[in-house]
């Protein structure tokens, strides 16, 4: 990983919005298999008075941080070996992806739910068209300074 880790990014200064799913649920941790959809996203976003504009960055709080010190509950392999995890449902990608989001984040191993919703052979991972927008937004930063933080959400 020497030309695709993350110390190989510019730094990123940019409006950071966080979609607190768990809290807005009125849970500590959503469930392993809880997949975040568009409807969820809007509520939590409208519930907190906050939007995602283009440029932002998104983070996305599911409550399962706290797991950090169980590895295998934290992985999500503890009813088996394959890993589990909240996150955003395909359309929950594209929800993030029209509103222009430089970035998204979470709390989990994986931003997006795992294992996935989908069937082999389908489409890529519901967020890769997000990356390579992030990716090209990245590259057009270095050409034009972010928008202004006129207030912090």
């Amino acid at each position: 990983m020497t030309r695709l880790g993350i110390d190989t990014v510019a730094p990123i200064l940019r409006r950071g919005v966080l979609l607190d799913v768990a809290g807005r649920r009125g849970v500590e941790a959503l469930p392993a298999d809880f997949a975040i959809t568009p409807d969820q996203l809007e509520a939590t976003a409208r519930a907190q008075g906050v939007q995602i504009e283009s440029g932002d960055a998104a983070l996305i709080r599911t409550g399962w941080a706290r797991y950090k010190d169980q590895p295998s509950r934290y992985l999500g392999t503890t009813g088996g070996s394959t890993p589990a995890g909240p996150g955003p449902d395909a359309a929950g990608g594209r929800w993030l992806s029209a509103r222009g989001f430089f970035a998204a984040g979470s709390d989990t191993i994986a931003f997006e739910r795992i294992p996935s919703s989908r069937s082999w052979g389908e489409k890529p991972l519901p967020l890769s068209p997000c990356s390579r927008r992030a990716r090209d937004s990245q590259t057009r930063a270095k050409t034009s300074p972010p928008r202004p933080v006129d207030s912090v959400h």
